[in-house]
């Protein structure tokens, strides 16, 4: 019995023994605290901002470590969800998109969780919205605006604690009142703010800058109460403390996109001299290594000294299983309503940003973003008409890539994605992002609503083939013409993302991806909602409305698959006046919609956009004015907003592409001639002068081949064959001059601003107007001697010369011979039934009508097919030109 009594009390010892060892563990492990703030990004002192009024946050920088390069997800959401499960938003379908649930496999946890079974009490206020189904009784001790550390049941126990602040969050901006601002409070002068370069320079946004600068200076204020009150409360010798923001700025151009202001956010980690020795470097360190918020939980974890789990996608920056990032990744999907896709890859240099749909502007009418009057005045400006070419950049169209130099151009104005000098760079970063999709399974590259979307979902062997939808997705962005082969046989693919992003690039190419217009029809009746609408919007920029809206209404009112009838909704927003046929569906829709009492989130912005599109379709509401797609001297290829909706368009890349083998032919049977092709006659080539009236076709045709691909030998074709017909300026022997100049040198100066090209016109021009007498009121057209004066219909197109002339040189005299020329025409070569004559031959010596006549038609009194219709465009133009829609004037009868 003693034997068994001695047993018992060692058992007894060592229990207690255990039990004081496990409590000593516990308070011998940091606690960590997280100040968060909410979209800002790095307008601190400490990150060298002279406006700055932050000395709190500038003192936590010199008492800890400053990271310079730390990049965030640019909405909160999906950067919520890497910040609590260790892992990228995108490998998780659909949480990469603004407010959506992620399907998550039922074994990943909020890493807070695992903090909890390692002895840690975990509190968070308040701010959960971690877009995916993270269980929050799990994860946290305590959670919601009471939740504090102060809490924990045993003042010993090691605590992690998060405190989110909102006072900087976006909806800042929105009031007009600054709210919590204490007493004395002196706010920021706007004229001292500085706006950036590619902003207008407009009242609203220095005002949301100077909002924005006071927001950031209560927050210091805020963070500087938590400091106190964890001082006060006797844990700061023993509390490691991060202030990071959540994303990047809420100005234009910031939150929501990928360019640095929208993904730079200021992370700064203090350690007390206690917790030194799991520092990644000394106090008042700054560090150029790259980090991003998927490596915030296996630092946390390292710290506290808990197993990573190999799931996890990021590293820890600190403690002792710290290591250092090559570079960190951001993703951009779905905001809110509006669909787009973006991909980033930054180091400790470099940005590079991929545009997986570079046919969609930067800024589309986004609801909540444009509550914001430094949008609506941006937006103001482009319907003004006063973009200055730095600000437009933005606005405007996307680049399929953009590369920046963070250091020497932190603005990001400057992209060298085209540059030479830097291709090692480019290259770098595309085969890391390549890398980093694959290892990832980015989901981003699926449709939303894919039965393929999530993590264990999109993982199973053969069931997503990422590497193929990555290799296409960049082929379609290219918008390049020579990929239009392959993408037209991906969209026969078995894979749902593959004919997906082959839709999708025929859609980036417009009316160029006519010869796909058959395999797109088939996909209108795809397996895959997703699929269907991306044919739809396709068909639709090649012309053929008619097919695409039955599909784009009939996804729109399948309320089971919300998620295609958003993508549906998006199609017909963009399509803009194409889609009004559609109206009453949608009308339909929206009230239906609008009926529903707490609809989901998807239906909300379903009534958003809806919304809008109705009442910009009603004249309720501006349409958002994005630059021209195509200035002179801008590189061609550039895709029009829109196609008007004719059927004949589909047919017209395909020609192009035909034309160009033909030219290719043309042009190698040219090689030793100095004449100008212009026809076959008995199967030979039949070479011209430069005065002959066709001289200007064939260098006119190498110029359209340029306009529509953009590849540089039809440009030095074309410019080898227009500088063949320089002498024309001088010839005055002929009516012709418009054909043969405006076609050669009218497309060169349009599509390259070469000033030469200009001087040739101008001077051309001079030329073809010694051929008007006043007396007859027209141009004379040959100098045949079976006629005393006479004029053809043809010599309508010759105006356009003319009157582009005289804008240029503000030339009155050019501008009254066309003015007199089209009315003398109306009046004289047109029949009631609105078809002309031909030849109409004046007396040169009163302007009398002599007789008029065919001489190359069927007959006097036919209906010449070519000259009718040329006469139609002549007086198109000159409307287009002048704008007046001159009355026929009275003149003598015929002689």
């Amino acid at each position: 019995m003693q034997h068994f009594s001695t047993v018992r009390r060692l058992l007894h010892c060592l229990g207690l023994f255990l039990l004081t060892a496990c409590s000593a563990s516990a308070a011998d492990r940091p606690n960590i605290l997280w100040l968060v703030s909410e979209d800002n990004t790095t307008l601190l002192g400490c990150y060298g901002d002279p406006l700055a009024r932050t000395p709190t946050l500038d003192k936590l920088a010199r008492d800890g470590v400053l990271f310079e390069r730390c990049f965030a997800q640019p909405v909160c959401a999906p950067a919520r969800f890497a910040l609590i499960t260790g892992t990228f938003a995108a490998s998780s379908g659909p949480a990469h998109h603004m407010r959506a649930q992620g399907n998550i496999p039922a074994w990943l946890k909020g890493f807070p969780a695992l903090l909890r079974e390692a002895g840690y009490f975990t509190a968070n206020n308040a701010k959960t919205d971690y877009n995916a189904p993270i269980n929050l009784k799990e994860t946290w001790n305590e959670c919601g605006k009471s939740a504090h550390y102060r809490d924990r049941p045993d003042p010993q126990q090691p605590f992690f604690s998060v405190f989110n602040h909102e006072v900087t969050h976006e909806s800042c901006l929105f009031p007009e009142t600054l709210k919590g601002a204490p007493p004395g409070f002196t706010p920021t002068d706007p004229a001292t703010v500085r706006v950036l370069p590619y902003q207008p320079d407009t009242p609203e946004i220095r005002a949301d800058w100077a909002r924005y600068y006071d927001c950031l200076a209560l927050l210091d204020h805020q963070i500087e109460r938590k400091l106190k009150e964890l001082e006060e409360a006797g844990l700061a010798d023993d509390t490691i403390i991060f202030y990071y923001a959540d994303n990047g700025g809420v100005l234009p151009r910031s939150k929501r996109f990928l360019q640095a202001s929208g993904t730079h956010v200021p992370l700064i980690a203090c350690f007390p001299p206690k917790w030194r020795h799991l520092a990644p470097a000394a106090p008042g360190s700054r560090l150029s290594q790259p980090v991003s918020f998927v490596d915030f939980a296996p630092t946390v974890l390292s710290l506290a000294g808990v197993k990573i789990p190999d799931y996890m996608q990021g590293r820890a920056f600190a403690g002792p299983e710290a290591a250092t990032n090559e570079f960190v990744f951001c993703t951009r999907d779905r905001m809110d309503e509006r669909y787009d896709m973006m991909r980033s890859v930054m180091d400790s240099r470099w940005l590079y940003i991929r545009n997986f749909r570079p046919d969609l502007p930067y800024v589309q009418p986004l609801d909540y973003m444009f509550r914001a009057r430094g949008y609506q005045s941006w937006a103001r400006l482009a319907r003004e008409g006063g973009l200055t070419p730095a600000t437009a950049q933005f606005w405007g169209r996307k680049p399929a890539e953009e590369l920046y130099d963070l250091a020497a151009d932190p603005d990001n104005v400057q992209s060298l994605a085209a540059d030479p000098a830097h291709r090692v760079a480019l290259e770098r970063m595309r085969v890391a992002l390549k890398q980093h999709t694959i290892e990832i399974v980015d989901n981003g590259f699926l449709p939303e609503g894919s039965a393929l979307e999530g993590y264990e979902a999109s993982r199973q062997p053969g069931a997503y083939p990422v590497e193929r939808a990555f290799e296409l997705a960049v082929l379609a962005s290219e918008g390049n013409l020579a990929n239009l082969p392959e993408i037209i046989v991906a969209l026969e693919d078995p894979s749902e993302p593959v004919r997906w992003w082959a839709a999708q690039g025929c859609t980036v190419l417009g009316p160029r991806a006519a010869p796909a217009a058959a395999s797109l029809s088939l996909r209108l009746e795809d397996s895959s909602g997703a699929v269907q609408v991306a044919a739809a919007e396709a068909i639709a920029r090649l012309g053929a409305i008619e097919m695409a809206l039955p599909v784009l209404e009939r996804r729109l009112q399948d309320t089971n698959n919300l998620v295609f009838a958003l993508q549906a909704a998006n199609v017909l927003d963009r399509l803009g006046e194409l889609a009004r046929p559609a109206l009453p569906v949608m009308r339909k829709v929206l009230a239906e919609a609008a009926a529903e009492q707490d609809g989901s989130r998807m239906e909300q912005y379903l009534q958003r956009i809806l919304q809008r599109s109705i009442a910009v379709l009603d004249g309720q509401a501006p349409a958002l004015i994005h630059p021209a797609a195509f200035t002179p001297g801008q590189a061609p290829g550039a895709l029009p907003d829109a196609v008007a909706p004719d059927d004949l368009l589909i047919q017209i890349p395909a020609t192009l592409t035909f034309a160009a083998r033909q030219y290719e032919f043309l042009l190698e049977s040219l090689r030793g001639q100095t004449n100008l092709p212009r026809t076959f006659e008995k199967g030979e080539l039949k070479l011209v002068r430069p005065a002959d009236w066709t001289s200007g076709f064939f260098p006119g045709s190498l110029w359209y081949l340029y306009e529509s691909n953009g590849r540089p030998q039809w440009k030095a074709a074309a410019q080898d064959y227009t500088a063949r017909l320089e002498s024309i300026k001088d010839h005055t022997g002929s009516h012709d001059v418009g054909f043969m100049l405006n076609c050669s040198y009218g497309n060169g100066y349009r599509l390259t601003g070469d000033p030469h090209y200009r001087d040739v016109l101008l001077q051309g021009a001079q030329t073809l107007s010694t051929r008007f007498d006043p007396r007859v009121g027209a141009i004379r057209s040959w100098d045949h001697t079976k006629w005393q004066y006479p004029v053809i219909i043809d010599n309508m197109m010759n105006l356009e010369l003319l009157t582009w002339a005289a804008q240029e040189s503000n030339d009155a005299n050019l501008e009254h011979i066309a003015n007199q020329h089209a009315r003398t025409t109306l009046h004289d070569h047109f029949r009631p039934d609105a078809s002309s004559w031909h030849v109409v031959d004046y007396n040169p010596t009163n302007g009398a009508v002599l007789q008029k006549k065919t001489h190359q038609g069927a007959a006097d009194d036919s209906a010449w097919a070519r000259g009718q219709a040329w006469g139609l465009y002549g007086y198109t133009m000159m409307y287009r030109e002048t704008g007046r829609p001159e009355p026929r004037p009275k003149k003598s009868p015929v002689s």
